[in-house]
């Protein structure tokens, strides 16, 4: 869907507990791999925890995906909106 109405900016509300780093990573690069690096990703953690965050951005920036993971939707929204 994401393709089909050729959407550049994406935000997700993850409210599910964090994933083992072994899942996380895989799930970091299926995402890469599965054509979203044309898509700004917004992330909003309700679980945030700023070490695995950080960890799983990097994956994704390692991997050619411009995505943030933050705590609440105003940041979100901000990062997506900002150029």
């Amino acid at each position: 869907m994401l393709h089909r109405r050729k959407y550049h900016r994406l935000l997700v509300d993850k409210n599910i507990q964090a994933l083992p780093i072994p899942d996380a990573f895989t799930l970091v690069s299926e995402l890469a791999h599965s054509d979203c690096v044309a898509v700004k990703l917004a992330i909003t953690d309700h679980y945030y925890d700023p070490e695995k965050c950080r960890f799983e951005e990097m994956v994704g920036a390692n991997r050619g995906l411009r995505m943030t993971i933050v705590k609440d939707v105003d940041e979100a929204e901000k990062w997506l909106l900002d150029d």
